[in-house]
């Protein structure tokens, strides 16, 4: 039996499939019980659903390229007009050096990682950290200051060192990475 079905991605409100058997043409969907029907149709309105469908798959990807996912408020417009956009170089080298601190992070216990995405990545004070933990300040700092030590023994090995300094991180709102000549 030669099934044929245009396999690609659908509209969520397109109810319907089509497929060609046999050189002959069906229409499938779930009616309001979910039972599923199977309509023959001509050759001539599969091929315009068909081309109905591929102009939806192009609308979709369009879509999803260069259409905003999320509302922006008045305010991020503005910042989007005054910040200057990112090189595409600056985009690799910037995710390369996530890609290293994530890696750099796989040495923390549990504890510690949770920590340092605290204070570093939520920017949370140690007594703020400290509050939600049930610790005190003085725990909390030896803590984030015992990792970023291993943090750093873990990227020397790999000849990266490891700058996470608050100046930097307010300065770059992001940590920053450094090759070892």
């Amino acid at each position: 039996m030669d099934n044929k079905y245009p396999k690609r991605r659908k509209d969520k409100y397109n109810p319907y499939t089509i497929h060609e058997n046999d050189n002959r043409f069906f229409v499938s969907f779930k009616d309001g019980q979910k039972i599923l029907h199977m309509v023959e149709i001509s050759k001539e309105l599969y091929e315009q659903i068909d081309k109905m469908e591929l102009e939806d798959l192009s609308y979709l990807n369009e879509k999803e390229r260069h259409y905003e996912k999320e509302d922006l408020s008045e305010e991020d417009l503005g910042l989007r007009m005054v910040q200057k956009e990112e090189s595409v170089v600056d985009k690799v080298i910037r995710r390369n050096d996530y890609d290293i601190l994530y890696e750099s992070l796989k040495v923390l216990t549990d504890c510690q990682k949770r920590r340092v995405e605290m204070h570093f990545f939520a920017k949370l004070s140690y007594k703020q950290i400290g509050d939600h933990e049930g610790c005190s300040y003085q725990a909390i700092q030896n803590s984030v200051e015992k990792s970023l030590k291993k943090i750093k023994k873990f990227l020397k090995k790999g000849v990266v060192i490891l700058l996470l300094s608050e100046e930097v991180y307010e300065r770059q709102n992001f940590p920053l990475l450094f090759f070892e000549n």
